[in-house]
Protein backbone atom coordinates (compact mmCIF):
# COMPACT_ATOMS: atom_id res chain seq x y z
CA UNK A 1 0.00 0.00 0.00
CA UNK A 2 3.40 2.28 0.26
CA UNK A 3 1.71 4.24 3.27
CA UNK A 4 2.53 4.83 6.88
CA UNK A 5 -0.81 3.93 7.78
CA UNK A 6 -1.65 0.02 8.57
CA UNK A 7 -3.20 -1.60 6.13
CA UNK A 8 -6.35 -2.95 7.96
CA UNK A 9 -7.24 0.62 8.18
CA UNK A 10 -7.28 1.73 4.85
CA UNK A 11 -10.31 3.35 4.95
CA UNK A 12 -12.90 1.42 2.33
CA UNK A 13 -16.25 3.72 1.40
CA UNK A 14 -14.80 6.24 4.32
CA UNK A 15 -14.84 3.19 7.12
CA UNK A 16 -11.64 1.18 7.81
CA UNK A 17 -11.10 -2.18 6.03
CA UNK A 18 -11.09 -4.00 9.76
CA UNK A 19 -14.41 -2.04 11.10
CA UNK A 20 -16.01 -3.65 7.86
CA UNK A 21 -14.57 -7.82 8.58
CA UNK A 22 -15.40 -6.64 12.98
CA UNK A 23 -19.17 -5.67 11.74
CA UNK A 24 -19.45 -8.90 9.63
CA UNK A 25 -18.47 -10.83 12.83
CA UNK A 26 -20.31 -8.83 15.39
CA UNK A 27 -23.49 -9.74 13.48
CA UNK A 28 -23.09 -13.57 13.91
CA UNK A 29 -24.97 -14.58 17.23
CA UNK A 30 -23.20 -15.16 19.93
CA UNK A 31 -19.49 -13.80 18.46
CA UNK A 32 -17.02 -12.73 20.55
CA UNK A 33 -14.43 -10.82 18.37
CA UNK A 34 -10.67 -11.04 19.19
CA UNK A 35 -8.51 -8.63 17.35
CA UNK A 36 -4.58 -9.14 17.12
CA UNK A 37 -1.90 -6.57 16.20
CA UNK A 38 1.12 -5.76 16.00
CA UNK A 39 2.75 -3.64 18.59
CA UNK A 40 3.35 -0.78 16.01
CA UNK A 41 -0.19 -0.47 14.56
CA UNK A 42 -1.95 -1.60 17.99
CA UNK A 43 -2.48 1.78 19.60
CA UNK A 44 -3.88 2.91 16.40
CA UNK A 45 -6.25 -0.19 16.04
CA UNK A 46 -7.89 0.49 19.36
CA UNK A 47 -8.15 4.07 18.95
CA UNK A 48 -10.29 2.97 15.57
CA UNK A 49 -11.98 0.17 17.23
CA UNK A 50 -12.90 2.28 19.74
CA UNK A 51 -14.58 4.83 18.15
CA UNK A 52 -16.66 2.65 15.78
CA UNK A 53 -17.84 0.43 18.22
CA UNK A 54 -17.61 1.81 21.73
CA UNK A 55 -19.66 -0.82 23.58
CA UNK A 56 -17.86 -3.70 21.24
CA UNK A 57 -16.14 -4.91 24.37
CA UNK A 58 -13.02 -6.34 22.21
CA UNK A 59 -10.43 -8.02 22.65
CA UNK A 60 -6.94 -6.17 21.45
CA UNK A 61 -3.95 -8.60 21.75
CA UNK A 62 -0.57 -7.84 20.47
CA UNK A 63 1.25 -10.39 18.62
CA UNK A 64 4.98 -9.33 19.81
CA UNK A 65 6.85 -10.59 16.86
CA UNK A 66 4.97 -10.36 13.63
CA UNK A 67 6.83 -12.88 11.82
CA UNK A 68 3.50 -14.41 10.19
CA UNK A 69 0.00 -15.44 10.06
CA UNK A 70 0.66 -18.71 11.96
CA UNK A 71 1.85 -16.83 14.94
CA UNK A 72 -0.82 -14.08 14.84
CA UNK A 73 -3.57 -17.22 15.39
CA UNK A 74 -1.42 -18.14 17.91
CA UNK A 75 -1.50 -15.10 19.66
CA UNK A 76 -5.14 -14.80 19.43
CA UNK A 77 -5.69 -18.31 20.77
CA UNK A 78 -3.61 -17.82 23.88
CA UNK A 79 -6.30 -14.68 24.70
CA UNK A 80 -8.80 -17.54 24.99
CA UNK A 81 -7.43 -20.09 26.97
CA UNK A 82 -10.48 -21.91 28.48
CA UNK A 83 -12.53 -21.74 25.36
CA UNK A 84 -13.85 -25.08 23.49
CA UNK A 85 -16.45 -22.84 21.15
CA UNK A 86 -15.84 -22.79 17.49
CA UNK A 87 -13.78 -20.26 15.86
CA UNK A 88 -13.76 -18.23 12.74
CA UNK A 89 -10.19 -16.74 11.72
CA UNK A 90 -9.92 -13.84 9.78
CA UNK A 91 -7.95 -11.68 8.08
CA UNK A 92 -8.20 -8.06 8.34
CA UNK A 93 -8.35 -6.64 4.47
CA UNK A 94 -11.78 -7.95 3.37
CA UNK A 95 -13.78 -5.41 3.37
CA UNK A 96 -16.75 -6.82 1.61
CA UNK A 97 -16.72 -9.63 3.69
CA UNK A 98 -20.56 -10.01 4.98
CA UNK A 99 -22.21 -11.94 8.23
CA UNK A 100 -23.60 -14.35 5.36
CA UNK A 101 -20.12 -15.86 4.12
CA UNK A 102 -19.27 -16.07 7.70
CA UNK A 103 -22.37 -17.79 8.43
CA UNK A 104 -22.17 -20.30 5.53
CA UNK A 105 -18.50 -21.58 6.29
CA UNK A 106 -19.30 -21.80 10.21
CA UNK A 107 -22.62 -24.05 9.34
CA UNK A 108 -20.56 -26.20 6.70
CA UNK A 109 -18.00 -26.38 9.51
CA UNK A 110 -20.06 -27.68 11.80
CA UNK A 111 -21.81 -30.08 9.40
CA UNK A 112 -18.49 -31.47 7.94
CA UNK A 113 -17.72 -32.11 11.59
CA UNK A 114 -20.37 -34.03 12.37
CA UNK A 115 -20.15 -35.98 9.00
CA UNK A 116 -17.25 -36.28 7.67
CA UNK A 117 -15.38 -36.16 11.13
CA UNK A 118 -13.26 -32.94 9.57
CA UNK A 119 -12.19 -30.17 11.89
CA UNK A 120 -11.19 -27.70 9.72
CA UNK A 121 -13.31 -25.88 7.03
CA UNK A 122 -12.07 -23.13 4.76
CA UNK A 123 -14.03 -20.51 2.71
CA UNK A 124 -12.94 -19.93 -0.99
CA UNK A 125 -13.96 -18.19 -3.72
CA UNK A 126 -15.44 -19.38 -6.84
CA UNK A 127 -12.18 -19.50 -8.56
CA UNK A 128 -11.54 -22.03 -5.76
CA UNK A 129 -8.57 -19.64 -4.29
CA UNK A 130 -8.18 -20.05 -0.42
CA UNK A 131 -10.06 -16.57 1.54
CA UNK A 132 -7.61 -17.42 4.68
CA UNK A 133 -10.99 -17.50 6.18
CA UNK A 134 -11.54 -20.81 7.77
CA UNK A 135 -13.64 -22.35 10.86
CA UNK A 136 -11.59 -24.71 13.15
CA UNK A 137 -12.79 -26.13 16.59
CA UNK A 138 -10.12 -24.42 19.16
CA UNK A 139 -8.47 -27.81 20.38
CA UNK A 140 -8.22 -28.94 16.81
CA UNK A 141 -6.34 -25.84 15.91
CA UNK A 142 -4.67 -25.48 18.68
CA UNK A 143 -2.93 -29.09 18.13
CA UNK A 144 -2.24 -28.58 14.87
CA UNK A 145 -1.24 -24.95 14.23
CA UNK A 146 2.41 -25.99 14.69
CA UNK A 147 2.55 -28.04 12.25
CA UNK A 148 1.77 -25.30 9.77
CA UNK A 149 5.38 -23.24 8.58
CA UNK A 150 5.20 -19.68 9.67
CA UNK A 151 5.30 -16.92 6.88
CA UNK A 152 4.68 -13.37 6.43
CA UNK A 153 1.51 -14.14 4.01
CA UNK A 154 -1.45 -12.33 5.03
CA UNK A 155 -3.88 -15.52 4.99
CA UNK A 156 -3.17 -18.99 5.24
CA UNK A 157 -4.22 -22.12 3.50
CA UNK A 158 -6.05 -23.86 5.97
CA UNK A 159 -5.27 -27.67 4.25
CA UNK A 160 -1.58 -27.58 4.90
CA UNK A 161 -2.61 -27.62 9.05
CA UNK A 162 -3.31 -31.73 8.27
CA UNK A 163 -3.81 -33.64 4.92
CA UNK A 164 -7.33 -34.74 4.48
CA UNK A 165 -8.79 -32.84 7.31
CA UNK A 166 -10.11 -29.38 5.48
CA UNK A 167 -13.42 -29.08 4.08
CA UNK A 168 -13.25 -26.03 1.39
CA UNK A 169 -16.60 -24.11 1.07
CA UNK A 170 -17.52 -21.59 -1.46
CA UNK A 171 -18.89 -18.43 -0.91
CA UNK A 172 -22.08 -17.95 -2.47
CA UNK A 173 -21.22 -14.49 -2.84
CA UNK A 174 -17.92 -14.06 -5.28
CA UNK A 175 -17.07 -10.58 -3.87
CA UNK A 176 -17.29 -11.15 0.17
CA UNK A 177 -13.61 -13.11 -0.33
CA UNK A 178 -12.03 -10.32 -1.91
CA UNK A 179 -8.78 -9.20 -0.42
CA UNK A 180 -7.18 -5.73 -0.53
CA UNK A 181 -3.22 -4.85 -0.56
CA UNK A 182 -3.04 -2.03 -3.29
CA UNK A 183 -4.64 1.25 -3.76
CA UNK A 184 -6.19 -0.09 -6.89
CA UNK A 185 -7.74 -2.97 -4.73
CA UNK A 186 -9.58 -0.54 -2.39
CA UNK A 187 -11.30 1.57 -5.38
CA UNK A 188 -12.28 -1.95 -7.01
CA UNK A 189 -13.71 -2.52 -3.64
CA UNK A 190 -15.13 0.93 -2.98
CA UNK A 191 -17.07 -0.07 -6.44
CA UNK A 192 -18.35 -3.22 -5.24
CA UNK A 193 -19.39 -1.43 -1.97
CA UNK A 194 -21.40 1.09 -4.03
CA UNK A 195 -23.13 -0.90 -5.70
CA UNK A 196 -24.46 -3.25 -3.38
CA UNK A 197 -25.70 0.06 -1.30
CA UNK A 198 -27.21 1.54 -4.19
CA UNK A 199 -29.03 -1.88 -4.97
CA UNK A 200 -29.84 -2.20 -1.11
CA UNK A 201 -31.62 1.30 -1.53
CA UNK A 202 -33.13 0.63 -4.79
CA UNK A 203 -35.22 -2.70 -3.37
CA UNK A 204 -36.52 -0.05 -0.62
CA UNK A 205 -37.71 2.64 -3.22
CA UNK A 206 -35.18 4.68 -3.93
CA UNK A 207 -34.45 6.21 -7.70
CA UNK A 208 -30.61 6.55 -9.02
CA UNK A 209 -31.05 8.41 -12.06
CA UNK A 210 -27.30 7.15 -13.04
CA UNK A 211 -26.19 4.73 -10.24
CA UNK A 212 -22.61 4.31 -11.72
CA UNK A 213 -22.16 7.83 -10.91
CA UNK A 214 -23.61 8.20 -7.43
CA UNK A 215 -21.34 7.90 -4.62
CA UNK A 216 -22.79 6.45 -1.26
CA UNK A 217 -21.90 5.40 1.82
CA UNK A 218 -22.49 2.20 4.16
CA UNK A 219 -24.17 4.83 6.59
CA UNK A 220 -26.33 6.23 4.56
CA UNK A 221 -30.13 6.35 4.87
CA UNK A 222 -32.54 7.01 2.31
CA UNK A 223 -36.31 7.28 2.70
CA UNK A 224 -38.42 5.64 -0.23
CA UNK A 225 -39.77 7.79 -3.27
CA UNK A 226 -36.57 9.82 -3.39
CA UNK A 227 -34.67 10.70 -5.98
CA UNK A 228 -31.36 10.86 -6.38
CA UNK A 229 -29.73 12.56 -9.64
CA UNK A 230 -26.70 12.78 -11.47
CA UNK A 231 -23.31 12.59 -9.84
CA UNK A 232 -24.77 13.25 -5.76
CA UNK A 233 -22.15 12.47 -3.76
CA UNK A 234 -23.76 11.31 0.23
CA UNK A 235 -20.86 10.76 2.54
CA UNK A 236 -21.16 10.12 6.80
CA UNK A 237 -24.33 9.09 8.60
CA UNK A 238 -26.50 11.52 5.90
CA UNK A 239 -29.79 10.51 6.31
CA UNK A 240 -32.88 11.63 3.93
CA UNK A 241 -36.41 11.43 4.13
CA UNK A 242 -38.94 10.41 1.67
CA UNK A 243 -40.17 11.81 -1.76
CA UNK A 244 -36.79 14.16 -1.46
CA UNK A 245 -35.09 14.84 -4.77
CA UNK A 246 -31.61 16.32 -4.89
CA UNK A 247 -30.42 17.31 -8.27
CA UNK A 248 -26.78 16.48 -8.98
CA UNK A 249 -23.77 17.19 -8.53
CA UNK A 250 -24.44 17.41 -4.47
CA UNK A 251 -22.35 16.88 -1.85
CA UNK A 252 -23.65 15.79 1.44
CA UNK A 253 -21.46 15.20 4.36
CA UNK A 254 -22.81 14.14 8.08
CA UNK A 255 -26.74 16.01 7.40
CA UNK A 256 -29.96 15.32 7.45
CA UNK A 257 -32.71 15.75 5.17
CA UNK A 258 -35.78 16.03 5.90
CA UNK A 259 -39.22 14.22 3.85
CA UNK A 260 -40.29 16.35 1.02
CA UNK A 261 -37.21 18.84 0.72
CA UNK A 262 -35.32 19.45 -2.63
CA UNK A 263 -31.84 20.54 -3.21
CA UNK A 264 -31.09 22.30 -6.56
CA UNK A 265 -27.52 21.04 -8.62
CA UNK A 266 -23.95 21.90 -7.47
CA UNK A 267 -25.19 22.50 -3.84
CA UNK A 268 -23.04 21.19 -0.63
CA UNK A 269 -24.27 20.52 2.93
CA UNK A 270 -22.18 20.00 6.11
CA UNK A 271 -23.32 18.43 9.06
CA UNK A 272 -26.82 20.87 8.40
CA UNK A 273 -30.20 20.28 8.77
CA UNK A 274 -33.10 20.76 6.59
CA UNK A 275 -36.24 20.19 7.90
CA UNK A 276 -39.77 18.72 5.82
CA UNK A 277 -40.50 20.60 2.86
CA UNK A 278 -37.39 23.17 2.79
CA UNK A 279 -35.12 23.80 -0.40
CA UNK A 280 -32.11 24.89 -1.25
CA UNK A 281 -29.81 25.59 -4.14
CA UNK A 282 -28.95 25.37 -7.21
CA UNK A 283 -25.19 26.52 -5.63
CA UNK A 284 -26.27 26.66 -2.16
CA UNK A 285 -23.81 25.96 0.61
CA UNK A 286 -25.12 25.14 4.28
CA UNK A 287 -21.76 24.73 6.33
CA UNK A 288 -21.55 23.18 9.78
CA UNK A 289 -24.67 23.99 11.73
CA UNK A 290 -26.55 25.27 9.44
CA UNK A 291 -30.72 24.42 10.02
CA UNK A 292 -33.08 25.26 7.31
CA UNK A 293 -36.77 24.97 8.85
CA UNK A 294 -39.97 23.81 6.83
CA UNK A 295 -41.03 25.76 3.74
CA UNK A 296 -37.71 27.89 4.26
CA UNK A 297 -35.49 28.28 1.16
CA UNK A 298 -31.83 29.01 0.82
CA UNK A 299 -31.61 29.90 -3.37
CA UNK A 300 -28.74 30.25 -5.54
CA UNK A 301 -25.43 31.74 -4.13
CA UNK A 302 -26.31 31.69 -0.76
CA UNK A 303 -24.17 30.39 2.46
CA UNK A 304 -25.44 29.64 5.69
CA UNK A 305 -23.50 28.74 8.35
CA UNK A 306 -24.06 28.42 12.14
CA UNK A 307 -27.52 29.98 11.56
CA UNK A 308 -31.42 28.47 12.28
CA UNK A 309 -33.85 30.08 9.06
CA UNK A 310 -37.01 29.93 10.21
CA UNK A 311 -39.86 27.75 8.95
CA UNK A 312 -41.16 30.38 5.90
CA UNK A 313 -38.29 31.98 5.20
CA UNK A 314 -36.74 32.92 1.70
CA UNK A 315 -32.88 33.88 1.17
CA UNK A 316 -33.06 33.48 -2.21
CA UNK A 317 -30.17 34.51 -3.55
CA UNK A 318 -26.56 35.86 -3.20
CA UNK A 319 -26.89 36.04 0.59
CA UNK A 320 -24.57 35.18 3.65
CA UNK A 321 -26.25 34.27 7.18
CA UNK A 322 -23.60 33.40 9.83
CA UNK A 323 -23.76 33.43 13.21
CA UNK A 324 -27.46 33.98 13.01
CA UNK A 325 -31.01 33.61 14.51
CA UNK A 326 -33.47 33.94 11.59
CA UNK A 327 -37.37 33.83 12.53
CA UNK A 328 -40.27 33.06 10.45
CA UNK A 329 -41.93 34.38 7.14
CA UNK A 330 -38.93 36.26 7.12
CA UNK A 331 -37.44 37.86 3.45
CA UNK A 332 -33.58 38.05 3.34
CA UNK A 333 -33.53 40.44 -0.06
CA UNK A 334 -30.41 39.84 -2.65
CA UNK A 335 -26.97 40.57 -1.23
CA UNK A 336 -27.49 40.59 2.21
CA UNK A 337 -24.64 39.46 4.35
CA UNK A 338 -24.87 39.36 8.53
CA UNK A 339 -21.07 40.29 9.43
CA UNK A 340 -20.08 38.11 12.13
CA UNK A 341 -16.75 38.60 12.33
CA UNK A 342 -14.99 41.79 14.11
CA UNK A 343 -11.52 40.35 13.48
CA UNK A 344 -11.47 38.89 16.89
CA UNK A 345 -15.00 36.72 17.86
CA UNK A 346 -17.89 35.81 16.41
CA UNK A 347 -20.96 37.94 17.20
CA UNK A 348 -24.54 36.72 16.22
CA UNK A 349 -27.34 38.65 14.33
CA UNK A 350 -30.87 38.27 15.30
CA UNK A 351 -33.98 39.03 12.64
CA UNK A 352 -37.23 38.57 14.37
CA UNK A 353 -40.21 36.54 12.77
CA UNK A 354 -42.15 38.32 9.67
CA UNK A 355 -39.19 40.76 9.03
CA UNK A 356 -38.12 42.33 5.71
CA UNK A 357 -34.26 42.79 4.98
CA UNK A 358 -33.97 44.71 1.95
CA UNK A 359 -31.33 43.71 -0.56
CA UNK A 360 -27.59 44.58 -0.51
CA UNK A 361 -28.65 45.48 3.51
CA UNK A 362 -25.38 44.22 5.64
CA UNK A 363 -26.20 43.55 9.46
CA UNK A 364 -23.44 44.12 11.64
CA UNK A 365 -23.48 41.61 14.56
CA UNK A 366 -23.87 42.00 17.60
CA UNK A 367 -27.40 43.45 16.26
CA UNK A 368 -31.46 42.52 16.25
CA UNK A 369 -34.25 43.57 14.46
CA UNK A 370 -37.55 43.03 15.82
CA UNK A 371 -40.59 41.09 14.32
CA UNK A 372 -42.36 42.81 11.41
CA UNK A 373 -39.41 45.37 11.35
CA UNK A 374 -38.37 46.46 7.46
CA UNK A 375 -35.03 47.22 6.51
CA UNK A 376 -34.26 49.51 3.56
CA UNK A 377 -32.39 48.26 0.73
CA UNK A 378 -28.55 49.30 0.80
CA UNK A 379 -28.35 49.49 4.39
CA UNK A 380 -25.54 49.33 6.76
CA UNK A 381 -27.15 48.18 9.97
CA UNK A 382 -25.24 48.78 13.41
CA UNK A 383 -27.86 49.01 15.87
CA UNK A 384 -30.41 47.42 17.03
CA UNK A 385 -33.77 48.11 15.03
CA UNK A 386 -37.40 48.18 17.50
CA UNK A 387 -40.60 45.72 16.41
CA UNK A 388 -42.18 47.61 13.19
CA UNK A 389 -39.68 50.14 12.96
CA UNK A 390 -38.24 51.04 9.39
CA UNK A 391 -34.41 51.16 9.17
CA UNK A 392 -32.54 52.82 6.37
CA UNK A 393 -28.65 53.30 6.88
CA UNK A 394 -27.23 54.76 4.25
CA UNK A 395 -26.40 57.89 2.59
CA UNK A 396 -28.87 60.19 1.21
CA UNK A 397 -29.35 60.40 -2.66
CA UNK A 398 -28.72 63.20 -4.40
CA UNK A 399 -29.84 64.29 -8.11
CA UNK A 400 -28.67 67.15 -10.18
CA UNK A 401 -30.54 67.69 -13.22
CA UNK A 402 -29.44 67.80 -16.40
CA UNK A 403 -25.32 67.32 -15.36
CA UNK A 404 -24.81 63.70 -17.31
CA UNK A 405 -23.40 65.11 -20.34
CA UNK A 406 -21.30 67.55 -18.84
CA UNK A 407 -19.83 64.53 -16.54
CA UNK A 408 -19.14 62.45 -18.95
CA UNK A 409 -17.18 65.33 -21.15
CA UNK A 410 -15.39 66.43 -17.87
CA UNK A 411 -14.07 62.59 -17.46
CA UNK A 412 -12.91 62.29 -21.04
CA UNK A 413 -11.36 65.46 -20.47
CA UNK A 414 -9.46 63.55 -17.44
CA UNK A 415 -8.84 60.54 -18.83
CA UNK A 416 -6.99 62.20 -21.84
CA UNK A 417 -4.82 64.24 -19.78
CA UNK A 418 -3.78 60.99 -17.96
CA UNK A 419 -2.38 59.46 -20.55
CA UNK A 420 -0.57 62.35 -21.89
CA UNK A 421 1.28 62.17 -18.57
CA UNK A 422 2.13 58.63 -19.48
Amino acid sequence: MNSDLPLVLHPVSEVPMLCHVVRAAQELEHSKVVIVASPQSGAAVQQVLEGAFPSLGHDIVLQEKPTGFRDAVMAGLQSLPDSTADLLVIPGNLPLLTSQALAEVAQQGQRTAIEKCKGLTQLCAPSDEPSGIFWAAAAFLRERIRDLPNGMSDSLDAEGLVDGQCERCCASDPSATMAVHTRQEVVDAETVLRRRHIREHQAQGVTFRDPENTFISAGVDIGRDSVIGIGVQLYGNTSIGRCVRIDGPTVIINSTVGSGCRIGAFSHLEQATMAENSGVGPFARLRVGAVVESAAYVGNFCEVKAAHVGAGTNVCHLSYLGDAEVGENVNIGAGTITCNYNGIAKNRTTIGSNAFIGSSSTLVAPVEVGEGALVAAGSVITSNVPINALALGRARQTTKEDRADATREKLRELHIQKQAEQ
